[in-house]
């Protein structure tokens, strides 16, 4: 793993871990922008415009989301459209998933627990 987009950091401690010790680039998105720009990779869109996070960290002219100092790539710019600011979100394919599940079957699938 080279680096990670996540939109809540939380329930991930491992992946937390190697991005506090600068071993990956780390990114944050809004979680809710993080949903659309899933959402406009799977339209094959470049990426999505949204008010949500200006003036926050994850505002270009604060940390642009990034998380550490490995971090480099900008994935979020600062436009101006009719006088109106908005941040561009970059829409990112992903390539890999993480699922929660109980120990595989025999067959090697993961099973999930029903509540």
């Amino acid at each position: 793993m080279k680096w990670a987009l996540c939109g809540h950091w939380g329930q991930s401690p491992r992946i937390s871990d190697l991005a506090e010790q600068n071993k990956i680039a780390a990114y944050n998105y809004p979680q809710g922008v993080l949903t659309q720009t899933l959402r406009a990779a799977a339209a094959h869109q470049p990426g999505i415009l949204s008010e949500i996070g200006i003036g926050t960290f994850v505002d270009p002219r604060q940390q642009g989301g990034k998380l550490n100092e490995v971090t480099k790539e900008d994935l979020i710019k600062l436009v101006e459209i009719d006088n109106q600011e908005y941040l561009y979100y970059k829409a990112i394919a992903p390539n890999v998933a993480f699922i929660r599940a109980t120990p595989a079957t025999a067959k090697a699938m993961p099973r999930s627990k029903t509540r």
